[in-house]
């Protein structure tokens, strides 16, 4: 069977983050109620299936796997945030710097957002992307730093699951 891209990246997740979880395959296979570990082992060739992602999120409680498999799955893409290291520290500076790129357009998203629809122009709307664009990194800063200091810390737990 042919994986996809997506497949194959959300394998390679799945592994990493079982890794990372001291787990292997065996223990998902086990959450999930499968009888011999195989059933998880072989996703190896044909990718976690639709009806199972989201089980193995919940029995991972692994909140890395979870953003990451949605956003491999669903095909959305988040910005890219650059840093010169992947800790904690470097995270925090990455996301103050991204909230203050996005308040220094906050009085203009406020000007543009009192205009009636009618009067709204193109270059308006390139602003408002550029707007949403700021947000969209600020946001992503503020997960990765918190998912940061989680694994930094080892308090994977300050994430609820239901």
């Amino acid at each position: 069977m042919y994986l996809t891209q997506s497949d194959q990246q959300v394998l390679s997740l799945f592994d990493q983050r079982l890794k990372a979880n001291d787990m292997v395959r065996g223990d998902i296979a086990a959450d999930l109620g499968f009888k011999h570990a195989s059933a998880v082992t072989n996703w190896s060739s044909r990718g976690i299936p639709e009806n199972q992602l989201f089980k193995v999120i919940k029995a991972m409680r692994d909140a890395r796997f979870m953003i990451g498999a949605c956003l491999l799955e669903s095909g959305m893409v988040l910005p890219k945030i650059t840093k010169a290291k992947d800790d904690s520290y470097a995270w925090f500076f990455s996301q103050k710097k991204e909230e203050s790129e996005r308040r220094a357009l906050d009085n203009r998203f406020t000007e543009l957002n009192s205009k009636p629809v009618d009067q709204r122009t193109s270059a308006d709307r390139e602003e408002m992307k550029r707007y949403c664009d700021e947000y969209l990194q600020e946001v992503t800063a503020e997960v990765e730093l918190v998912l940061q200091i989680t694994d930094d810390w080892g308090i994977q737990e300050v994430i609820k699951w239901k």
